[in-house]
């Protein structure tokens, strides 16, 4: 994983970036209830600093969090640790799962699917992920589309005011 995620990974949250999976978390819900999903197993890949699994354990479910990089992972403990939750977070590529637990579903939040730049890793984290589910599980996640990346213009600006 890039160096770069030693330093991103301090801020974070402090800049905004769990927003959007969070904002998922009512929709996933109620579409495992409309999928029929009540087991309460879930597995959120590329994790990053936890806030989703976090959250979804809060809500009552059984969460394992996977992320290649470290220094997201030591973000996500931390927080765990300081809001009294239990998740267990692992180091591990999403294309090459090696847990030994069954999931009743698995999410891969905002754009994470992005980070997999061929096909084929598209196709062995599926198939990894499928490797993990329970029969009938389920796999959400999101993703920007070329027509998205098209429209990006390059300006998009973070800027962090902090100590």
């Amino acid at each position: 994983m890039p160096a770069a995620y030693e330093n991103y990974a301090r801020v974070y949250d402090s800049i905004g970036q769990p927003r959007f999976s969070l904002s998922m978390i009512t929709f996933i819900v109620a579409e495992l209830e409309r999928l029929g999903i009540t087991g309460r197993r879930l597995l959120d890949l590329a994790c990053g600093t936890g806030s989703a699994a976090l959250e979804f354990a809060s809500r009552g479910f059984e969460v394992a969090g996977v992320d290649a990089s470290r220094a997201m992972l030591r973000e996500a403990r931390r927080k765990a640790v300081s809001g009294a939750r239990s998740v267990e977070f692992v180091e591990q590529d999403m294309s090459r799962l090696s847990l030994r637990r069954e999931f009743d579903v698995a999410i891969c939040l905002y754009d994470s699917v992005n980070y997999l730049l061929a096909l084929e890793e598209v196709a062995l984290t599926v198939e990894a992920t499928r490797r993990v589910l329970r029969p009938g599980g389920a796999l959400i996640f999101d993703f920007n589309t070329p027509r998205e990346y098209q429209r990006l213009d390059g300006r998009d600006t973070v800027a962090v005011d902090s100590e």
